[in-house]
Order: structure tokens, then sequence, then C-alpha cells
């Protein structure tokens, strides 16, 4: 298996408009458009490269013979701090971040210089952007240099620290705190719930932040305390399986990032995870109906990188194959299938091998649902190949094979079923998976096969079934009812 190799996975990370300004300023001591420079010529060969992985023997194989071939380490170290310089140049020209630390960086200059009236200027300048964007460790630093300043004024009263700046600092002081708090609440109820260990110390968060709303200060948070004590307390709402309570306050989460956050580009991942987790929520507690609009909204928020535009897609589209299944809108299902691949296969890596999955079974299901029985085998061959040997998938496996057995009786392939339905059971056999409620299935299917009458699923209802199977056990009873027929009725 190949290493990872930073460079290349650098260069495959650069958004067009990063490559634009990179190919414009990579290299500026090259004539333009006479020749280009070794880095340059390298960042084109990764850059075009297209397997998936980078494989430095394969890599120098397909390039023989070029220049920066010959000297392949130095180069490359070359290229990516050459990269970095380039992308340090793009975000302090086309970002606010960037823009405020130009200015911190030139108020360090200018007071180095003892130019302190214009470092004083450009001071002033730094509060007003940092205000605006609620960047609140740029105006800690900000002060720093105020008071340094201070300390050079000309006049005595130039020179004194008012009260109403100290207060002004030591508000921001008090406003870091509470946002460094909620946000480190909020990653501290993430990790929890993801490794299933919220409950053990759901109490003690809740506690710590309700004292925001006991002590009545929401008002004086920062945006971003506020965007996230509402998003941490939707979270515990969650974890609570209290889903109509965190769909109001993921409202309070939107209603907040629409009126004050939408010009904050940082918050718009943030945002479009909340829609997610406000989809589940609805999911839960079957209100259908407003997927179509948190989906268009999740596609239609801002994208900064790769990363966020594959993640828009993975969101966007588990949730509509979610919503087609739960719900009577018809549905094109080949152009859906068609976008979803074409996501899948654009994106690469940046989606999941588990999203990817969970995709592709959700795909079968909406096959199994819509009666399209030759898609829904392609769908299972597809995704038995996702999937290959790993055991960690072994209840999607049996799901899998079960509708993979329902599609080729649909389509009258009654050899293969016959073939499946031996080799299934042995399979399940082998993995300790058999029970009453499998045993059952692959009896009506044996049923089919000896073409006998009136062949109907209603023992299902009543027989043992544990509970990883009671999905399958009513997708298995629905088809039953709309498409099972004996054999040569």
């Amino acid at each position: 298996m190949p290493q990872i190799d930073e460079l290349f996975r650098l260069v495959k990370s650069l958004e067009p408009n990063e490559k634009r300004y990179f190919k414009l300023h990579a290299d500026k001591h090259v004539v333009s458009g006479k020749y280009k420079g070794n880095a340059e010529k390298l960042f084109d060969a990764l850059n075009h490269w297209r397997e998936e992985t980078y494989d430095e023997k394969l890599f120098k194989q397909k390039n023989k013979g070029k220049a920066f071939i010959k000297n392949l380490a130095f180069e490359k170290n070359y290229l990516y701090g050459k990269i970095m310089e380039v992308l340090r140049s793009y975000h302090a020209e086309n970002t606010a971040e960037g823009k405020l630390n130009n200015i911190l960086s030139d108020i360090r200059l200018l007071y180095n210089k003892g130019l302190h009236d214009a470092a004083l200027k450009m001071l002033e300048k730094g509060f007003e952007l940092a205000e605006r964007t609620e960047n609140l460790p740029a105006m800690l630093l900000l002060f720093q240099f105020k008071h340094r300043l201070k300390r050079h004024a000309l006049s005595e009263e130039d020179a004194k620290i008012t009260e109403a700046d100290f207060e002004r600092e030591k508000g921001i002081l008090k406003m870091f705190e509470d946002e460094r708090t909620i946000l480190y609440h909020y990653d501290t109820v993430y990790n929890l719930y993801t490794t299933g260990k919220l409950k053990e110390r759901l109490n003690t968060i809740k506690t710590k932040i309700d004292e925001y709303a006991q002590r009545n200060v929401l008002a004086t948070l920062s945006f971003y305390a506020r965007y996230y004590f509402f998003a941490t307390k939707a979270f515990i709402a969650k974890a609570e399986d209290n889903y109509p309570e965190a769909m109001n306050l993921y409202e309070e989460v939107f209603a907040l990032w629409e009126k004050e956050g939408s010009t904050l580009k940082e918050s718009s991942a943030h945002n479009r995870t909340n829609l997610g987790n406000y989809l589940l929520c609805a999911y839960h507690t079957e209100r259908f109906e407003v997927f179509p609009e948190i989906i268009d909204k999740i596609e239609s928020l801002p994208i900064e990188n790769s990363t966020d535009e594959a993640e828009a897609f993975h969101i966007a589209q588990r949730y509509r194959l979610i919503y087609y299944l739960n719900s009577d809108s018809k549905i094109d299902l080949n152009k859906l299938i068609r976008q979803i691949e074409s996501g899948l296969k654009k994106h690469g890596d940046l989606v999941s091998k588990k999203i990817r999955i969970a995709l592709y079974i959700n795909m079968c299901l909406l096959a199994l649902q819509e009666r399209k029985f030759e898609n829904l085998v392609d769908l299972i061959g597809k995704t038995f190949t996702l999937i290959g040997r790993s055991n960690d998938w072994r209840n999607e496996m049996r799901h899998l094979k079960f509708f993979e057995m329902m599609a080729q009786c649909s389509l009258e392939n009654y050899e293969l079923l016959d073939y499946l339905v031996r080799n299934n059971e042995r399979w399940l056999i082998k993995n300790n998976m058999n029970n009453q409620f499998t045993s059952t299935v692959l009896n009506i299917f044996r049923a089919a096969l000896r073409n006998e009458e009136n062949i109907e699923g209603g023992q299902l209802t009543t027989v043992s079934c544990p509970p990883d199977t009671q999905m399958l056990r009513e997708l298995t009873l629905r088809w039953i009812k709309q498409n099972i027929k004996p054999v040569g009725a």
C-alpha cells in the first residue's frame, strides 16, 4: 500500500481558483509563455495524476526523463513550500481573516520602525474589520498593540489608557472565554455522542450549558457562542430521543444564522451539518414534508472547498433517498442513480466508505420499493463490491442477500434463485446469523421454486424476529404482497 504523500494531497486539495492563482504566481522568474519551471511542471504532473493514491515508483516511471525527476525529493520540498507561500498570499487577499493577519503584520512592522502614528491609523482599520467579523482573538491582539502605542504618544492626554478602553477589553475577554467554553461543550457532546458515551456525562454537561440561559447572558455572547449554545442543546435533546425539542432548537440555530451568520463564511459548513441533523430529527418524528425545503438549503449554502462540496453532496443525497423512501413523490430512479454515482466518482475519497455503502443500500431500498428489480440487482452487486470481505457489514450483507433473492424471484430467474437460496443459507449458518425468521423466508422462496399455490407471508408476522431483522421483515412482507406469484401462474 503506497504511503500517504503530503504534497500529492495538498495539490489535490486545491480549489480551481487556488490553482489558477498558483499558476500565475508560482514561478515569477520564469518568462510567461516561454517555458515552465520545474515546480510548475511537477505541479502539473501531480495535478493530472489519475490514480487515487500517489505511488512514487510508478510516478517516476510515468514521468521518466522529465527534468523534475532527476532531483525529485528537492523539487517536491520546493513545490510544497511554494504552494504554501502562494496560498498565504491568495487567502490574505480573499478572506477577512487573511486581511486581518496582514493588518496585524503591518502594525507590527510600523511599530518596529517607530512609525507610531501610521500604526495607530492601521489599528483603527483593524478594529473595524475585527468587530465586523467578530474575530475576538484578533481584537485582543489589537488591544495589545494599542497599549504599546499609547506608551509612545507625544501628549499626556493621548497616552492615557481610558476606562472605556479597559472595560471594552474586559468585555471582549469575557466574550472570548464564554465562546471557547461553549465550543468546548459542543465538541465534548459531539465526541461523546459518536463514541456512545454521552449518557454517562449528559447531566453534567446539561447543567453547565444551561447556566448561560439561567444567568440571562445569551444576548451578550458572541454570534458563535450563541450559535453553538443552541446547537449543543439540540444535540443533547437528540441524544435523549427528544426529537421534537431538538427540531425546535435547530430552528433557533437556523434563525440565528440567517439573521447574523450568513455573511460569516466559516459557519456555512457547520450550518450544513446542523441542517442534516435537523432532517434526522424530522425522520424520527415522521415530518417528511420538511425534507424538500431543507435539502434545497443544504445544496444552496456557500461552498468553500472540495470537502464542503463533497459533504453537501452526500448529506443532500442521503436525505433525498430517505424522503423518496417515505413519501409518495414520483421519482426517476435511473436519473437519481446516475446523479449519485456521478457525484461519488467526482468526490472520490472525500466521501467515506461508510457513507458510500449507506447511499448504495438506500438506493437498493428505493429500487426494491419501486419494483425496479434489474436496477436492484445491479446496485446489490456494486454494494457487495464496496463491502468486500469486511465483517463490519454482516447485517447489511444479510439484507442484501435477501434483496437479491427477492429480485431474482420477481424477474423469474428461478435457476439463479435456487442457487442463491442454497448458498445464502450456508452463509447464514456459517456466520451464525440464521434464525427462525430467516429460515421462514428461505422456505417461502423454496415454496415458490416448487410451484406451490397461495404463497403468502402472514406467518412472518408471528415468527420470532430479532431487532436487527425487523426492517427486513417489513420489507419482505411488502414485497410478498406486491410481487410474489406462483411459478407458472
